[in-house]
């Protein structure tokens, strides 16, 4: 059986994480409802998210190297540890009726921070749990099953919030932060790094520093990580702009908003599915670059949709090519990069691919205020479409995503072994 064949560590992994990813989107349709029925205002709610977002970005590679030297399921479990409790810190605040914009942002800061550490560990585990052969699978498997558990989280986030309020919804996702962290606990691999050493400072910079040299002298990822960071910035719209389109614009009740997660959630499984069955008809990175344009337009059509289907069809859409561009991506980067470097530098990308994101949700809310919800959508979605064709500009691009997988493995470095060099020294 396939499931089998995956293994049960990483089944323990992924379950885990699909219950939080349920409680994640009852605390992000909380969170946007409780901020607008406090303030009304779609400015006050990117002030409030954007530091946030700053925090988990640009902590990211700080906390990187950790992941490159210690246990990454540790990693994983204390990061949601520490989001579960900040959880249950909000469902009290709103429960208590106290709202205060300094001390909810300072809350959702704290979250950012252990979504960060969360991250160090994440962003390499998977392949301490499955066989090489197998990792292609895993990453297409794990997209499917957080997809899961984002079209339930939706629905169920959608009804908590009508039925038991913003409290409710926070406590769900407190708990579920808990769940996966037992669930992340149970792991029998070893998910210690090929190279494990000590945690003095000396050590953490000397692996910070190496990951932002891989990170300089691989082209290939230095460019993405730029392409990355400007379509996350022109994609910001969606992170502000939907709550607003649906409570403020559409006037509708909070399950319409997970009606709408759910249907993106809902179109990344069906992305998940089709990915391979279009990298094996077409090439990888034209593949890349239409599903980008395609992403763009169906961006700037949102908020244009009428009657309540289309909106929701539209957001499928949109699900569905980020999962063919998401996917292919990450699989290759993380099949590229040698293992005693994958958290460090998959935290760098990260950080590139993010920069810029707490940026676009501020400006965001700016832009809604003064120009509208649909000149906002519409400027973010052609920037995106017209953006597409430069991904064929990238240095290393088309070769990344056409070769085959055996030639995947460890392909940086053999094409840069300069940016990896360092003594590696065998786990003790």
């Amino acid at each position: 059986m396939e499931k089998k064949s995956l293994g049960r560590d990483f089944w323990l992994y992924r379950g885990g994480q699909a219950v939080s990813v349920i409680g994640d989107s009852c605390g992000l349709i909380a969170m946007s409802w409780w901020i607008l029925s406090a303030t009304g205002s779609a400015a006050t709610m990117s002030y409030i998210m954007a530091p946030m977002l700053f925090a988990r970005v640009f902590l990211l590679p700080l906390f990187g190297p950790l992941g490159d030297r210690f246990a990454r399921k540790w990693l994983i479990i204390s990061g949601d540890a520490w989001r579960g409790l900040l959880c249950l810190v909000l469902s009290a605040m709103a429960y208590s009726g106290f709202f205060k914009i300094w001390t909810v942002t300072g809350v959702y800061v704290l979250m950012g921070a252990g979504s960060a550490l969360f991250s160090a560990g994440a962003s390499a585990i998977t392949p301490n749990l499955v066989a090489k052969d197998k990792l292609q699978l895993a990453m297409q498997r794990g997209e499917a099953v957080n997809s899961a558990g984002q079209i339930m989280g939706g629905a169920v986030g959608g009804i908590l919030v009508s039925v038991l309020g913003v409290g409710g919804a926070f406590l769900a996702d407190g708990i579920s932060f808990l769940a996966a962290a037992a669930a992340s606990g149970a792991i029998a691999a070893d998910t210690r790094p090929a190279v494990s050493g000590g945690g003095s400072i000396a050590a953490w910079a000397k692996e910070l520093s190496g990951g932002l040299r891989a990170m300089r002298n691989v082209p290939t990822l230095f460019w993405l990580g730029v392409f990355a960071a400007f379509i996350n910035f022109a994609f910001s719209p969606i992170n502000v702009g939907l709550p607003v389109l649906v409570k403020q614009i559409r006037n509708m009740p909070p399950w319409f908003l997970g009606a709408l997660e759910s249907s993106i959630s809902a179109g990344v499984i069906m992305g998940s599915f089709c990915v391979g069955l279009l990298l094996r008809r077409f090439r990888g990175d034209m593949v890349m670059v239409y599903a980008t344009v395609f992403l763009g337009l169906s961006l700037a059509a949102l908020p244009h949709a009428p009657t309540v289907m289309l909106p929701l069809f539209v957001m499928f859409c949109l699900g569905l090519v980020m999962a063919v561009i998401n996917i292919p991506l990450n699989t290759r980067q993380i099949m590229a990069t040698p293992d005693h470097f994958r958290a460090r530098l998959g935290s760098v990308v990260m950080f590139m691919c993010g920069a810029m994101t707490p940026l676009g949700v501020a400006v965001t809310g700016f832009a809604i205020s003064n120009f509208g919800l649909n000149v906002t959508f519409l400027a973010g979605g052609l920037a995106v479409a017209f953006a597409a064709p430069l991904l064929l500009a990238i240095p290393g691009f088309s070769a990344l995503m056409t070769i085959s997988d055996e030639e995947t493995h460890d392909y940086f470095i053999h094409q840069h072994p300069e940016a990896f060099a360092e003594q590696a020294q065998p786990k003790c």
